[in-house]
C-alpha cells in the first residue's frame, strides 16, 4: 500500500459515519420525485470534507430527495442511478422538443 492509498483509507475510516449517512440517505431517494445536479468536483472528495489526495477534478453527480441532503451517485443503490439517468434523459429529450426545429438537411 502506498503512502497515499493509506492516507485514503485512514480519511475514510474517519468519516465513516458521514459516508454511511449519506448511503442510508440514497437508498431513501425515489428517482421519480428526486432532484438532480451535476458538479466538477475532486472525484475523491465530491464532499468537500478535506481529502487532500490526487486533484482529480470531474463531474459528479448527486441526487436528493426534495427536502433531503445532497447524496452523489457513488453513495445510491445501482436502480436509483439508473432510473436517475433515464429521467435525465427523458428531461432533455423533452427540452429538445421544445426548441425550435431547424432542418439543415
Amino acid at each position: 500500500m502506498t503512502d497515499d492509498d493509506a492516507a485514503y483509507v485512514a480519511f475514510m475510516a474517519k468519516h465513516a459515519a458521514f459516508y454511511a449517512d449519506r448511503i442510508a440517505a440514497g437508498r431513501l431517494i425515489d428517482p421519480a420525485t428526486a432532484r438532480g445536479m451535476g458538479q466538477y468536483t475532486k472525484i475523491l472528495g465530491p464532499y468537500g470534507l478535506g481529502w487532500d489526495g490526487e486533484d482529480c477534478i470531474g463531474r459528479t453527480q448527486f441526487a436528493r430527495a426534495p427536502d433531503g441532503d445532497w447524496v452523489s451517485f457513488n453513495e445510491l443503490p445501482l436502480a436509483t442511478c439508473e432510473a436517475m439517468w433515464a429521467r435525465a434523459d427523458e428531461i432533455e429529450a423533452e427540452n429538445a422538443k421544445s426548441r425550435d426545429d431547424f432542418d439543415f438537411l
